[in-house]
């Protein structure tokens, strides 16, 4: 066999670099993007972008491409090879039946021309975590998981990894009462459950 042939069989069981992929969460507080990639059958995060906080009540669509090009442009940093494919995360408030509502959809097409990405889905914040908590704890979970933002906290039922019900709350100063008007907003002929998960964007929870 001719030194050629052999050095081509052999590059031919070069393994393949996984092709990488960018994530970039879309909250009304904070933007952050993330490269990722599935590697032997698992999702693998290489690199997080810096978070950048913006106002989704007053903030301008060019402040979120702003925020969104430079969170992405932090993650991809020192990364070779292009990437331009992207999913998208976004909160459960940003959707309906139909899927992402009308003006948030708005949004996310201006960042895909202006930063030139092709999305190719979204899913939402609470499903994120509940498909993590599956993962980590081998069972679908139980419970109920609220959301905490500066204005406003998300109380989601969930049994059995499904979620049954969910209801949005404006914060007060008084979180513990929140969170039972929240719960008492919950309409169930169930027990509910007795396992309550905080999740939020980047805010510190310990004292919550």
């Amino acid at each position: 066999m001719a030194i050629g042939d052999l050095l081509g069989k052999l590059k031919g069981r070069e393994k393949v670099e996984p092709k990488k992929f960018l994530a970039l969460l879309l909250t009304d507080e904070v933007v952050q993007a993330a490269v990722w990639r599935v590697s032997e059958a698992q999702t693998e995060i290489i690199a997080l972008g810096t978070p950048v906080e913006w106002d989704g009540e007053t903030g301008t669509t060019n402040e979120l491409i702003t925020a969104a090009d430079a969170t992405l442009s932090s993650a991809m940093e020192g990364i070779t090879g292009e990437m331009n494919e992207v999913i998208l995360g976004v909160p459960y408030s940003w959707t309906d039946k139909n899927g992402i509502l009308g003006s948030k959809r708005d949004l996310i097409r201006k960042i895909n021309k202006e930063l030139e990405l092709k999305p190719l889905g979204y899913v939402t914040m609470t499903d994120s975590v509940l498909t993590f908590l599956k993962m980590q704890e081998g069972t679908p979970s139980t419970a109920i998981i609220i959301q905490v933002t500066h204005a406003e906290l998300t109380l989601v039922l969930v049994r059995l990894g499904r979620i049954e019900n969910i209801v949005n709350i404006d914060r007060s100063s008084e979180v513990v009462k929140d969170v039972v008007e929240g719960i008492a907003s919950l309409k169930t002929n169930e027990n509910l459950p007795s396992r309550i998960i905080l999740f939020n964007n980047m805010h510190g929870l310990d004292e919550m």
